[in-house]
């Protein structure tokens, strides 16, 4: 159900635009805020992807699977606490499979090649 209240997330489809938009306004590239889109842009061509939003964030839902996306060294327990089925984390590095909680970590690169 969409809230209007909220602040919206923005995600800009080519890098060259986000960059040439941050150097017209004087704001400093977030390179976190990129890869984000970039992989949301990548889902998006191939899902029906959803955005989860409550007391916890998941970056992009697509049917019973969570994917959140960080662009840092990141753990297992990174992923927000959430009853999402599947889970997927990528972020900057490392692979990592957690049975119990049906979570797979991937890096960016590997996340992408894998669509």
């Amino acid at each position: 159900m969409p809230l209007f209240r909220k602040e919206r997330k923005v995600y800009f489809l080519d890098p060259f635009l986000y960059r040439a938009f941050c150097r017209q306004l004087g704001a400093t590239p977030d390179i976190a805020s990129l890869v984000e889109g970039v992989v949301g842009e990548h889902l998006r061509r191939k899902f029906n992807v959803y955005f989860f939003s409550g007391r916890k964030e998941i970056d992009f839902l697509i049917g019973e699977t969570g994917i959140e996306v960080k662009w840092q060294p990141v753990r297992p327990s990174d992923f927000p606490r959430l009853t999402v089925k599947n889970k997927i984390l990528v972020g900057k590095e490392g692979f990592e499979y957690v049975e119990k909680a049906n979570l797979v970590v991937l890096p960016v690169p590997v996340f992408l090649l894998l669509l």
